[in-house]
């Protein structure tokens, strides 16, 4: 007997990808006709994302700008929405993969030790939500959808070398074992 999984593997992909930018939009679409008249827009900066997801020197991220009938994701960042956050690739991820339902604790624990895991390094959010409960409700069904979706960074190298760990796995290769102090 096999585990089923809730969400196919061909139906994963990697965090900001242009597969997953393209289940974001087509989401969003099926629900147009129930957005709010008011335009809402949101972005993402991702730095130092995998070279495979994006070789470029240009900032990594995107955009998506909502308003009833109309959705537009875009595969950039900008600062010019209502709700801008700028982030480290890898210690967005934790955050972009966990399903929060409506498990107000599960989130604020997770945006807490995404705080810490990015150490200080990146601003608090600019802007806000928006107001409208439907549209709020509707970025929460978007955000655990793509959860469901959303694998961990398959470049293992470019992992090691964000969190600092290359000595780490030079040790469990030569000694069979690490220490990671104050984990």
């Amino acid at each position: 007997m096999f585990t089923e999984l809730p969400t196919p593997l061909e139906e994963r992909m990697e965090f900001a990808s242009a597969a997953w930018l393209a289940e974001v939009e087509r989401f969003l679409l099926e629900r147009a006709s129930d957005l709010p008249r008011d335009a809402f827009a949101f972005s993402t900066r991702l730095d130092d994302p995998p070279p495979h997801l994006h070789p470029g020197t240009s900032p990594f991220g995107y955009t998506v700008r909502l308003r009833r009938g109309e959705v537009s994701v875009l595969p950039a960042p900008s600062e010019t929405v209502d709700y801008y956050r700028r982030a480290g690739y890898n210690t967005a991820l934790p955050f972009a993969w966990t399903v929060f339902g409506d498990d107000a604790p599960v989130r604020e624990r997770t945006q807490r030790e995404y705080g810490l895991l990015a150490g200080g390094r990146y601003p608090p959010p600019r802007g806000g939500l928006p107001a409208d409960p439907g549209l709020r409700r509707t970025l929460a069904a978007l955000h655990d959808h793509m959860a469901r979706r959303t694998i961990n960074n398959p470049d293992v190298e470019h992992r090691i070398e964000h969190f600092g760990l290359e000595r780490h796995v030079k040790d469990v290769a030569e000694r069979g074992y690490t220490i990671l102090p104050n984990a």
